[in-house]
């Protein structure tokens, strides 16, 4: 299934119906008429399709393809019948016959044509259809403008056989009669092709079914190789205007094979036929929104020198826009090198203070003491008893060291310790030595005993290293033997 606007374009109205169309199927979802508020091609296309896009999307219309029909009335038709000729040969020999005979205008025609017969006949029969440029050029501007996407235009008794098709008269000899109150139209389909269309009175007339009479009868003098008209179909309600028609040659109506929520106007139905042909085709007939407009054929050599000639300037081109684009590559990369350079350089600098800082709070870490701790430390293990005490503690940082140094000796400050002891009491200096020992970054050595003059007490001298306790443990110094024991009798 297919969504399109069907618009049919006549003088002072757009008459536009969204419509779906699948295989032989054909459904009519809205109908609008939208008056332009001015001439198109007095007025600037651009307005008038703004001004059509706000009516769209007031109306809810979806951005559906769009289809466009036409009068007769603005077309010129002219059948022609020439030998079989080369591609180019026809092209040039069809746009010649159609547009001969046109007025000279400074608005040139459009031209598509159509072949009538089969492609292998002897002598080629071709239909040629040229309108002025200038009225369909604003009418396709407007749409631009709008924002719809045209895919054809094409005239009303094109759009009828997509119709007939429909409503299975592909195969007969069928009149169809379009009364509108401007001009009716009517159009004659032999196995599905148009062989015959006029534009006639408004409906509003009173000699219309004569003048259909007429234009029937004039059909049958000059085609009488067409055979006999079967039936004429009546587009829209026109119940008088059959019954004025009835006699030999049935009269039928086709609302009824179209599914629609109002009755249609008669130009409507050539609308909707285009758009079910397009469905069923992939193309029209004839499109002058696309036209095979004909142009003359060209010398072979002399294009095949053009392209030639052509196609070493590209490759000239090419060539001297990607040897520009390499070297505006290798600049470019050398400018970000050059930047990715200095920035390294600024990094060095920035890491170098970062570094000489590090190294400061190193320093300052493996060498700093927390002296009160230290302290607690001696206290904690100095024996309390009557006699022993210390006298001076002396402490002081180990000073710098180079690296290789301190890693053969991890000695962070020193503390030496002054007491007296009674002379009986040098067992429990001995002892105060092994439990400082005991922590692992603590080195203590006993350096010398000295008595006193008057015998009873004795001062001993104590040297603690000290590391930083998450170096490991101290190397401990070998144990400092006692003072050798007194004579026996002499007091201790």
């Amino acid at each position: 299934m297919a969504k399109w606007l069907a618009i049919d374009v006549e003088q002072g109205r757009w008459r536009i119906a969204e419509a779906t169309t699948g295989r032989g199927s054909l459904r009519v979802e809205r109908l609008e008429e939208w008056v332009p508020p001015e001439d198109p091609i007095r007025t600037n296309a651009e307005s008038l399709g703004l001004k059509l896009k706000d009516f769209l999307r007031d109306k809810n219309f979806g951005a559906q393809p769009v289809v466009l029909t036409f009068g007769r009335e603005r077309v010129f038709l002219k059948e022609l019948r020439y030998p079989v000729l080369p591609p180019a040969d026809e092209a040039g020999l069809v746009r010649f016959q159609a547009t001969k005979d046109l007025p000279d205008s400074n608005d040139p025609p459009i031209v598509d044509y159509v072949s009538l017969n089969e492609p292998k006949a002897a002598e080629r029969e071709t239909l040629a259809v040229s309108m002025r440029r200038g009225w369909l050029q604003s009418v396709l501007g407007i749409c631009r403008a709008a924002g719809v996407k045209v895919l054809g235009a094409t005239p009303r008794f094109y759009g009828l056989v997509g119709l007939a098709d429909f409503a299975g008269m592909g195969a007969d000899s069928v009149a169809f009669l379009a009364p509108a109150e401007l001009s009716s139209e009517l159009t004659v389909l032999q196995r599905g092709k148009p062989v015959f269309a006029r534009s006639l009175a408004p409906a509003s007339s009173p000699g219309l079914a004569a003048e259909v009479q007429r234009s029937l009868t004039v059909f049958r003098i000059q085609r009488p190789e067409q055979g006999a008209v079967t039936r004429i179909v009546m587009l829209g309600n026109a119940g008088e205007l059959s019954s004025q028609l009835a006699g030999p040659i049935p009269v039928e109506p086709i609302a009824a094979k179209i599914d629609s929520s109002r009755p249609l106007h008669p130009n409507e139905y050539a609308s909707l036929g285009a758009a079910y042909l397009w469905q069923r085709d992939g193309k029209l007939p004839i499109n002058l929104a696309a036209p095979r407009d004909p142009k003359p054929g060209v010398d072979p050599n002399r294009r095949r020198k053009a392209i030639i000639g052509f196609g070493s300037v590209i490759l000239v081109l090419f060539a001297i826009v990607g040897l520009m684009m390499t070297v505006s590559r290798r600049n470019a990369h050398i400018a970000r090198l050059e930047n990715d350079l200095e920035d390294v350089k600024e990094n060095v600098k920035l890491l170098e203070q970062e570094r000489t800082d590090n190294a400061f709070y190193k320093e300052w870490e493996d060498t700093t003491v927390a002296w009160v701790d230290e302290i607690h430390n001696v206290a904690a293990k100095l024996p309390h008893t009557k006699g022993i005490r210390l006298t001076q503690v002396v402490m002081a940082p180990a000073g710098k060291r180079m690296a290789k140094d301190a890693v053969k000796d991890p000695v962070i400050a020193k503390m030496t310790l002054h007491g007296v002891m009674k002379t009986e009491q040098d067992i429990l200096v001995s002892r105060f030595q092994e439990s400082l020992n005991q922590h692992v970054h603590l080195r203590a050595s006993l350096e010398r005993f000295k008595g006193s003059a008057s015998g009873a007490l004795q001062d001993f001298h104590l040297k603690v290293d000290i590391g930083k306790p998450s170096a490991g443990p101290l190397p401990k110094a070998p144990k400092t033997p006692a003072p050798a024991p007194a004579p026996k009798g002499t007091p201790r």
